[in-house]
């Protein structure tokens, strides 16, 4: 007999009340920072890896690490296992989204409660071209995920994962934080006309940010933030003196935290506030598409500044991708819808 045998079963721990048992398990599967998926450059075919964006080798793989207590008994895994999703926050990096359509694949995208953004600060006249690219985006994706067939699924594979547009636009540092919050969008219950300056859309989507209001209509940096999310059909209700019943410990799971001289650096979505639908949607990706062939987004770009199509634009946007664990993996070109007038922008 093995007397150094490792237990795989924990009678005085199972006797505990299930309520403590699963602040123990929120405890032990919380990373101490938010977590940045990245696609591991070994994946292939269903073998689907995701580990932390840490440039640190060492850190390579310490949020899989933090799996143990799952691995200890079929019951403690069964009982912990979807507590990791809950008690985490997720940054979004370039591969956040890729790593969204993996769970909901596996049905596990609901559990997400905590996903936290970098506020980027434009002015308003930024805004026609980013809706320019997004248009391009929408319309890609439609294609993409209507082209799979019936019964397929985005995060199935490795290769599908890599073949949906939102792999390359999502390295776009201004597209990406807008190509996220449409996933975590709800689809709105009631019809309300929004009217801006310059257009008039129908928002299907709506959006519950823990965001002081008072700034996003007063900053010359933050403006934009509303009326881009109108324009891509996203409603946008902000949520004062924001509380969470299980507040976090640490300043990285702030619901929005100051950077003088602008007053949001990041920002949190918390489920908590929107209490989100997850189950699968009914309706196209997109918006459908106007008798231009256009999504609502170019449209808004257009009505925004008619004049958007003779303006200097770049041919492309090209970054960089790493390996897991540091190193170069490739460079990513995304070519602009039509050409571009001027050089290649760079993230």
């Amino acid at each position: 007999m093995d007397c150094n045998a490792t237990p795989n079963y924990f009678p005085k721990f199972l006797t505990l009340p299930l309520e403590i048992r699963e602040l123990i398990y929120s405890f032990a599967l919380r990373a101490d920072r938010p977590i940045a998926p990245l696609l591991c450059h070994t994946s292939n075919g269903n073998h689907v890896k995701f580990h932390h964006n840490d440039p640190l080798p060492a850190n390579h793989g310490s949020i899989g690490a933090l799996f143990g207590v799952t691995r200890a008994s079929k019951k403690l895994r069964a009982e912990s296992f979807d507590i990791f999703y809950t008690a985490n926050t997720f940054f979004v990096d370039r591969e956040t989204m890729t790593y969204f359509s993996r769970l909901e694949y596996l049905g596990r995208f609901h559990l997400v409660r905590h996903v936290q953004f970098n506020m980027d600060r434009l002015k308003v006249h930024r805004v026609p071209g980013m809706l320019r690219c997004m248009n391009t985006f929408l319309k890609e994706a439609d294609v993409y995920e209507r082209q799979l067939g019936e019964g397929r699924h985005v995060g199935e594979s490795a290769e599908t994962l890599r073949a949906h547009p939102q792999w390359k636009f999502c390295g776009v540092a201004r597209l990406n934080p807008l190509i996220t919050l449409r996933k975590l969008a709800e689809l709105r219950e009631e019809n309300t006309t929004t009217t801006t300056a310059s257009t008039t859309t129908t928002p299907n989507l709506r959006v519950v940010l823990p965001l002081p209001s008072s700034a996003l209509k007063t900053h010359p940096n933050l403006t934009y933030f509303p009326l881009i999310l109108s324009s891509l059909g996203i409603s946008l209700h902000t949520v004062s003196n924001p509380s969470l019943p299980d507040p976090k410990p640490t300043p990285f799971y702030a619901t929005y935290m100051h950077n003088p001289p602008c007053p949001i650096h990041t920002y949190t979505w918390h489920q908590f506030y929107q209490k989100k639908d997850f189950a699968p949607s009914t309706i196209p990706y997109v918006s459908p598409l106007g008798p231009d062939g256009q999504t609502v987004a170019y449209r808004s770009a257009l009505a925004l500044n008619p004049q958007l199509e003779q303006e200097s634009r770049p041919r492309k946007c090209i970054f960089s991708r790493s390996r897991c664990g540091g190193g170069l993996l490739e460079w990513v070109d995304v070519w602009t819808e039509g050409g571009g007038i001027m050089g290649d922008a760079w993230f």
